[in-house]
């Protein structure tokens, strides 16, 4: 008999607030995920996927000339 293993599904308010903690103050991803009691791999995935969908634009950088 195979074992399967329940995927929990967080919220948007719980992700946001355990990227704030890595993010604005600065704890290592082990201490948040420590404190949260979720896995480091999934912390590391959701900063990783909150730091790209928040980074400038090629035009917000100054991508774009004056002309």
């Amino acid at each position: 008999m195979a074992v399967t293993k329940r995927q929990t599904q967080y919220t948007p308010e719980f992700r946001a607030e355990a990227v704030k903690l890595v993010v604005v103050q600065g704890l290592s991803l082990h201490e948040a995920a420590e404190r949260l009691k979720i896995s480091k791999g999934t912390l590391g995935y959701w900063v990783t996927m909150a730091r790209k969908s928040t980074a400038p634009s090629a035009a917000a950088a100054g991508g774009l000339k004056k002309v």
